[in-house]
């Protein structure tokens, strides 16, 4: 018998993108499972095997020997330059970053404690700590020859030890259970009792709590059975059910409650919502269908660095939701997928692109304990114009640094006025240092980046008005002026002016005084005897460009540095 999925709601129609994930993943045969326009339907005697095939997925993800081995390798390639020093060698210097180095590979070593329990490799493990801690004691003292080589030959026996299949296995089982704890509940393999097992146990455990009771169901003489108990019908799909399961915090906690301590959240108090023995599977492969992104907040004691996860929802057709997720999570290691994606989708014909775009409904969550904060967003009608005009993808590839550039993505598509970062980003420039965004130090953007900022504001606003056709004329025309002003106080040895009537400008503008702005404006102009042009009179009626665009465009100009200043610091620019 066959089983279908239907698209549904965001994480419904996550479960079925991770479940294509894992059957592509496997080179399962397609004639087992298809795609139609809006459901996935799958053989049900695929599902015998489907518990390995799950494993099989994540045991491969979340084998971390590469992260182990590039901790050795960086301790190996100091070990091999000491032998080789330099004009510059400093020996006091290296030798405590072999120790730095070697600590490090230390502690990671650590991790691997509970993947070595119950096995027949204690022993050996532990004696492998003790030798790596030794040495780094060691080493601090004596960097002779004999030492540096046995050092080396530590390093490389952890690197063996971890290649070992039982231990790799483990580790790889218990990376995805600690992952898969922010997903679901303490369920099945992921009770705390079930710490420490091996990648076989982990199997059998889903093959037995998931897999079987489908299995049974479906099996002609259980049906039978199955037909004689109280029918429910599935609280996700409509699907009949025994009523055996429900869906609840365990299921799925982005959005799972616990209904039994939150009696009223249906009309009539009902505290259980039926699932049936399909969907708990479905639900099972959520993790793989959405794409995890690093990201930073800062808080009271610095910088903390946190996973959130990302998914992008369609309603067109599962070929299309799995394309463009997929899309999206070859990506992920950019500066910016989002714009990356959008453009990508802009690159087909005008008219699909448009309909795409309006069609994209993005969901981020992350969790933290018991809490979940999930984020939704979409792409409105004026704002899929916006992306499909070819200025956006060429003022957005032309905005330094990057995290400027994602910062301008995310207040873009979440709705935010992009002022607030322009102002932000034009006062830490004329600071002359490095600009803080929350608590992280990064090198700010120019001026140059910031006015191409100021263009997407005003075409992004003139979309939102519904106009047709967007001119950026007077935006560049108030740059270009304030260009002009800047050459002549350079020229004339004024430039150490140029940063406090910036700083004046830009509080005028804060506050959104009009009068105050075209005040500092007038007595620079009349300071070195240069006419206002006409345009400025829009910064009264704003019939033309909003004041801030205007404002800031003119401000971008005045502030920048001259070309052939601007060429002597283009190397740190591009380090960013």
């Amino acid at each position: 018998m066959s089983i279908k999925f239907y698209l549904s709601e965001w994480f419904y129609n996550m479960g079925i993108v991770g479940f294509l994930r894992i059957l592509k993943f496997n080179n399962v045969d397609e004639s087992k499972y298809t795609t139609k326009e809006n459901y996935f339907e799958i053989e049900d005697e695929l599902l015998d095997n489907f518990a390995e095939y799950y494993f099989n997925y994540f045991f491969a993800i979340n084998d971390d020997r590469e992260r182990f081995k590039r901790r050795i390798n960086e301790a190996t390639g100091l070990i091999e330059n000491y032998d080789k020093p330099s004009e510059s060698f400093d020996q006091k210097a290296s030798a405590e970053n072999i120790s730095k180095a070697i600590k490090n590979v230390y502690d990671y070593f650590k991790k691997y404690e509970n993947s070595v329990k119950n096995t027949s490799y204690v022993d050996e493990y532990n004696d492998l700590l003790n030798s790596i801690k030794e040495m780094n004691r060691i080493i601090k003292k004596d960097t002779s020859i004999e030492t540096l080589e046995e050092a080396k030959s530590i390093l490389n026996n952890l690197l063996d030890f971890v290649s070992i299949e039982e231990i790799r296995k483990k580790r790889a089982a218990n990376i995805t259970r600690s992952n898969l704890s922010d997903f679901f509940g303490q369920a099945s393999f992921l009770n705390p009792s079930f710490a420490g097992a091996y990648a076989q146990d982990f199997i059998e455990k889903m093959h037995r709590d998931y897999v079987q009771p489908v299995r049974e169901k479906y099996n002609q003489d259980a049906s039978k059975k199955y037909k004689s108990k109280t029918i429910y019908n599935c609280s996700l799909c409509s699907r009949e059910t025994s009523g055996n399961y429900h869906f609840d915090e365990a299921m799925f906690s982005p959005i799972g409650l616990s209904l039994t301590e939150n009696n009223n959240f249906l009309w009539n108090e009902v505290t259980k919502l039926p699932i049936c023995e399909e969907c708990r599977i479905l639900l099972m492969c959520t993790p793989v269908g959405c794409t995890p992104l690093e990201k930073y907040r800062s808080t009271i004691d610095g910088i903390e660095y946190y996973t959130e996860y990302t998914f992008v929802n369609l309603d067109t057709d599962i070929k299309s939701l799995f394309k463009i997720n997929e899309n999206f999570r070859q990506r992920s290691s950019s500066s910016n997928p989002y714009r990356e994606l959008i453009f990508d989708i802009v690159t087909q014909m005008e008219q699909k692109a448009l309909w795409t775009l309006q069609s994209i409904f993005f969901v981020e969550f992350q969790t933290d304990k018991k809490s979940t904060y999930l984020h939704y967003f979409n792409i409105a009608p004026f704002k899929a114009k916006f992306f499909i005009d070819k200025q956006v993808h060429y003022l957005l590839g032309r905005i330094k640094p990057h995290q400027f550039q994602m910062d301008i993505m995310e207040y873009i598509l979440t709705d935010r006025d992009l002022y607030l970062l322009i102002s932000d980003e034009l006062r830490n420039y004329l600071k002359k240092a490095e600009g803080k965004r929350g608590d992280r130090r990064v090198i700010v953007g120019d001026p140059v980046s910031c006015f191409n900022a100021v263009c997407l504001r005003h075409l992004l606003n003139g979309y939102k008005r519904r106009q047709k056709k967007v001119s950026t004329k007077i935006i560049n025309d108030a740059f270009e002026y304030g260009k002009e002003l800047n050459r002549y106080y350079v020229a004339t040895d004024s430039a150490n002016k140029i940063n406090s009537i910036g700083y004046k400008m830009l509080n005028a503008v804060k506050v959104g005084d009009k009068e105050e702005f075209l005040d500092n404006l007038i007595r620079t102009c009349m300071s070195i005897q240069k006419p206002i042009p006409d345009f400025f009179l829009n910064v009264l009626t704003e019939q033309r460009a909003d004041f801030k665009d205007i404002a800031l465009a003119f401000i971008c100009g005045f502030t920048a540095l001259p070309v052939d200043v601007a060429s002597k610091e283009k190397v740190s620019n591009e380090e960013v």
